[in-house]
């Protein structure tokens, strides 16, 4: 009987040790895929490129920026300052214009290098460059499975060496 109890007890003992092993693998491994990857990532059918360096700062090539910039940071920015204003205080047009003319993503980051950082989130690593004259984030999602970059509903893959 005592040997019986034994022969159990190693054999839940080893599936134990085995599961343990194998869950710890897999956590592993997810983590690895967390990685991001530096590189140079392009737009199929286009010249547009995302350029990530491993001093964690970031370009975009041959992107048009304006319609992006225009619905979503210039207009959030005054949709924001207008939020609880009441309707005699709300921005002016010369305001309005002042604010569309601070943000300018084309200056900010076409062909400059921006200083990122970036964030292991839900299936993704998000990368997050504050915008100059707003409080507000230029961000693009990377896939660490398919090595693309989503920015702006376009997808940019990574370029083999």
């Amino acid at each position: 009987m005592k040997k019986l109890t034994f022969i159990v007890f190693a054999i839940l003992l080893l599936a134990t040790v085995i599961l343990l092993v194998v869950i710890l693998q897999i956590v592993g491994n997810r983590n690895e895929l967390m990685e991001l990857k530096y590189g140079t990532f392009s737009m199929a059918g286009t010249d547009s490129q995302i350029v990530l360096r491993d001093d964690n700062t970031l370009f975009v090539r041959n992107y048009d920026m304006s319609e992006l910039e225009r619905e979503t940071y210039e207009d959030a920015v005054i949709a924001l300052k207008n939020e609880g204003r009441e309707e005699g205080d709300k921005l002016t047009e010369e305001e309005k214009q002042e604010i569309r003319d601070d943000i300018d993503l084309d200056r900010q980051f076409l062909d400059r290098a921006n200083s990122f950082s970036w964030a292991v989130e839900e299936g993704h690593i998000g990368i997050y460059v504050p915008v100059e004259n707003c409080d507000l984030f230029f961000y693009l999602q990377f896939n660490p499975v398919s090595n693309t970059i989503v920015f702006d509903d376009n997808t940019f893959t990574l370029e083999k060496d």
